[in-house]
């Protein structure tokens, strides 16, 4: 027996396929959706927020007025 196939990436919709040896058309499409208190990104969520805690305590050797002479620091024109 196949299984179904999702019909797109972004959601949860299926399509029951066409059995072998049968020309007829695929079953009708349903959507299975997510179970109740299901988080879908919880891993990625933990992952960004452990990542930004990690970019907050790293010493950047940025200049304090950051983007303000941009020109100067990529182009060498002088400061404003």
């Amino acid at each position: 027996m196949t299984q179904p196939t999702p019909l797109s990436s972004d959601d949860n919709s299926l399509a029951k396929p066409a059995e072998a040896g049968h020309a007829g058309p695929a079953g009708p499409a349903f959507v299975v959706p997510p179970q109740p208190g299901e988080d879908l990104f919880a891993a990625t969520r933990k992952w960004l927020l452990e990542l930004a805690h990690e970019a907050e305590r790293i010493d950047h050797d940025l200049p304090a007025d950051l983007a303000e002479n941009l020109d100067h620091y990529l182009h060498g024109l002088p400061r404003k």
